[in-house]
This record gives C-alpha cells, sequence and structure tokens, in this order.
C-alpha cells in the first residue's frame, strides 16, 4: 500500500526495507497502466520506454524507476482485462479488425483459412521490405512455396521435414534474404522445436482433403483418404500444360534425399552421379538446383540417422564408421592419449601403399570441417585452399553443361582433373602444363573443353 508517498509491503515480512518513491513516479507507473489498456496495438515494452523517456526528460532527472520485470505481470494482467478471451477452438476464432493492421494502419493479416482447418498468415508491407524481397513476391513459384510451407499443418507428420526443406531450397535459390524467414519456420516448428508438431498438426482430423497442384490458376482436386490412397477428382481435364521438368526436378532431389538417408558416401558424390544420368533432360539441369544449394537440406536430413558428434573427447566409432565402402579398413588409429586429446587417423591401405611409393607428398585439409574438439594440422600456416579451387572448376564445369561429359567421357574427365591437379605442382612447371593440357583438349572431338580452359586463363 502507499502511505504519505511511502511504499509499504503487507502480507508477511520482508529481507528489506520499505522503498520510498516519489508521486511523481507513483503518476509515470498509473500513466503506463492506463496506456496498455488503452493502446492495444502498441507494445508493452514500447509504452514502457517511451513513458521512462518523457518522464525523464520533463523531470530533467535520472532518478530511478521501478524497473519493467518488476511491472512485467501487473502490465501484461491489466492488458489481459481488456483483450478478447481466447477462443475455445479454431472455428470460433473472430479476429477484430484492430487486430488485423499493425502500427502503421498496414493490414497484417495478408492469409485467413476458414476451409477444413484454420491456417493464418501474418506480414506486413514494411517487413517483407525490409526482407528486400518486393519484387520475388510476385513470382508464382515463390507463392506456391510459401504456401505450400503454410499448409504443413495439412500434411503427414512424416513428410513435413522433407515437403518444408524442398520448398526452403527453392525460396533460398531464388533469394538468399529468404534465410530469416526459413530459419524462423524451421527453429519454431521443424528442427528441435518450440511448438511441437502436435499442437498445430491437423493431418489426423482429416477424412478427405483437397489437394491441387502447384499451377496458377488450376481448377482441378484431388481427394485422398488418410492413408495417401486417391479417391479421386472434381474434374476429369486440366486446364493448363504440363510440366515434366519440374517434377523430374523433385524426383531427382527425393532420390538424392533417400541416397543420402541410405549410403555414407558424399552427398556431393551422390548429387554428382544422379544429375549425370543419361534421362535427365537438360532443361532439368538447368532448373535444379548445384549442389552447394541443396546440400544444407540433404545434410540436415542425413542427421536424423548418423551418430551425433561428440561433446567431449570421450567417445566410441561405431563399426560401419571403420571401414571403407569396400568393407576393408578405414579407421587405421584411435587413441586416447589423455583426457583431452584424442588421436584419430583415417586411410585405407591402398592409401597407404600410394602414399609410401610417392617420392613427393602434397596435404590438404578441410580445416573449417573439423567438429569441435579437434583440429586438422594445428601448426600449419593456410597458403590456399585445393578443395575451394576444384570446387570452383567444377561448378563451372557445371554451369558450362558439361556434367555428362565429365561423368561419361573418362578422356574429358581426365583432362578436367589433370586442370584441377595444376594447383599440386611447381610455379615454374604449371604454364607448360597446362599447354600439353591445351593440347590434348584439342584433340577431342567438338572441342568440349574450350570455354572451360578459356575459363582457367582468365582467372590464372
Amino acid at each position: 500500500i502507499i502511505e504519505d508517498e511511502i511504499l509499504q509491503f503487507t502480507g508477511g515480512d520482508r529481507n528489506h526495507e520499505s522503498q520510498k518513491i516519489s508521486l511523481s513516479i507513483i503518476q509515470v507507473v498509473y500513466q503506463m497502466r492506463r496506456k496498455v489498456c488503452n493502446d492495444l496495438l502498441k507494445p508493452i515494452s514500447v509504452i514502457y520506454n517511451e513513458s521512462v523517456s518523457t518522464y525523464r526528460r520533463n523531470e530533467r532527472t535520472a532518478e530511478s524507476i521501478p524497473m519493467f520485470n518488476a511491472l512485467r505481470l501487473t502490465l501484461y494482467r491489466d492488458r489481459s482485462t481488456v483483450l478478447p478471451k481466447l477462443p475455445k477452438s479454431l472455428h470460433n476464432l473472430l479476429i477484430p479488425a484492430v487486430f488485423t493492421k499493425n502500427l502503421y494502419n498496414e493490414n497484417m493479416l495478408f492469409f485467413d483459412n476458414k476451409q477444413i482447418t484454420r491456417i493464418l498468415g501474418f506480414a506486413s508491407l514494411t517487413g517483407l521490405k525490409e526482407l528486400d524481397l518486393s519484387d520475388e513476391l510476385k513470382q508464382e513459384t515463390v507463392k506456391r512455396e510459401i504456401a505450400n510451407i503454410l499448409s504443413l499443418p495439412l500434411l503427414q507428420i512424416n513428410k513435413i521435414i522433407q515437403v518444408f526443406y524442398d520448398s526452403r531450397d527453392t525460396l533460398l535459390s531464388i533469394n538468399q534474404n529468404f534465410e530469416t524467414f526459413t530459419n524462423y519456420v524451421e527453429k519454431a516448428y521443424i528442427i528441435n522445436p518450440k511448438f511441437s508438431s502436435l499442437n498445430w498438426n491437423h493431418y489426423t482430423n482429416l477424412s478427405s482433403r483437397p489437394r491441387t497442384n502447384s499451377h496458377n490458376g488450376c481448377t482441378v482436386y484431388l481427394h485422398t483418404d488418410t492413408n495417401d490412397k486417391y479417391l479421386g477428382g472434381d474434374v476429369p481435364e486440366h486446364d493448363h500444360e504440363s510440366n515434366p521438368e519440374l517434377v523430374e526436378v523433385r524426383q531427382v532431389r527425393q532420390k538424392i534425399k533417400e541416397r543420402a538417408l541410405q549410403e555414407i558416401i558424399p552427398i556431393s558424390i551422390i548429387y554428382e552421379q544422379e544429375t549425370s544420368k543419361a534421362s535427365i533432360s537438360s532443361t532439368t539441369l538447368a532448373i535444379l538446383p548445384t549442389s552447394h544449394e541443396i546440400y544444407p537440406s540433404v545434410a540436415k536430413a542425413r542427421q536424423k540417422v548418423v551418430p551425433l558428434l561428440p561433446n567431449c573427447c570421450s567417445f566410441d566409432i561405431p563399426d560401419d564408421y571403420k571401414h571403407a565402402i569396400d568393407g576393408n579398413r578405414f579407421l587405421l588409429a584411435d587413441e586416447l592419449l589423455a583426457r583431452r586429446e584424442h588421436l584419430l587417423i583415417f586411410a585405407s591401405d591402398h592409401q597407404l601403399d600410394l602414399l609410401f611409393q610417392s617420392p613427393v607428398i602434397c596435404m590438404d585439409g578441410t580445416f573449417s570441417k573439423s567438429p569441435p574438439h579437434f583440429m586438422q594440422f594445428p601448426s600449419s600456416k593456410h597458403y590456399g585452399c585445393f578443395f575451394h579451387f576444384c570446387q570452383a572448376v567444377y561448378r563451372q564445369i557445371q554451369h558450362l553443361g558439361k556434367q555428362k561429359d565429365y561423368s561419361s567421357n573418362e578422356s574429358f574427365r581426365l583432362l578436367c582433373r589433370k586442370l584441377m591437379a595444376l594447383a599440386l605442382m611447381p610455379y615454374e612447371q604449371v604454364i607448360n602444363s597446362f599447354n600439353e593440357i591445351q593440347a590434348d583438349a584439342d584433340l577431342l572431338p567438338d572441342h568440349p573443353m574450350e570455354e572451360l580452359l578459356l575459363y582457367l586463363k582468365k582467372i590464372g
């Protein structure tokens, strides 16, 4: 209670003396409590900061004011008395007009689906402009993928991750600024989610649900049962042309993910093998995301089935990771030298034979990929990255549409790898070696390496 400008506490003993608070501060707190009830669109933290700033500016004082944390429950409790009651079901939810706009009177509620289940989408034009995505949001592909993400509550739980990462990869391939949006969805609903899918997924409540394809304006609906079995459609024909390349892209991506879950070979190799198949059309290859773009979603899917990275230096390596693909040993040494020193050496017998027979040894390491508690060549000096050089050359091969030649033409592939190996040669021999590769490339039919050689000349 407040008496003679002294704040007194009742209801039990306190471990501190009573606190004297000036009447002007009490008035500031009172005004804040009124504002949180009258100005519902303004966040409580903003009301608090504005009130404190105004008080200090008018009073020309730095006098302490009760901390916001001490007022938090009171202010939120005050506001809850004037807010609409929470609905008992989604179908009974009525959104007052005042809650469909933001502080700038811009529409925030851009999607409200009242069919079968309730999906609400909120975003302001100002917020979208901050992401610098105003042009991209006009594209039909972008609209489709965002709609796919909004429709996650209607999918089977075991399909949510796949559909999300498919849409995420497509959005990021269009503009990396979509990462802020996709990261929010991922953290809130997908990976170690704040909100369990049991609370927002409604698939099990659907007995018959419409599905539309991804074409703008298509009026065809397909109905399936809860086991994903086709039941029928409402009209016999589509009103648009088919898009077999888009279907093929999805099939290729799905195949890459399936192999990544079943095999332990590098994702980049799986990607190379799947994209080099003769049955894939050139149009599909042109719209298919690159290996770099598709890697994050595939790697995250693989993390679900591979052992977690150790959080200390004491751990055991599963037997499957002690051997190479051919079944021969790959883990050469596994020694716990001290409490915080664990030495691992990986090599196959064939690699060791080549190593011992080589007069010159060049070493390379993926330093940034070392897991926690481990290092590669800790005392070495870095003068360049052979991996990234080779990656740049292979990306140029992809850019030129030569993946099939690289995979099926042994002569072409050998010359490409010789180009990559130039980084390992003595400096004074690089030019002569490049000229030798160019001479051999001129002998190939149709000169498939001409543009690649020009690229190497420019960057060299």
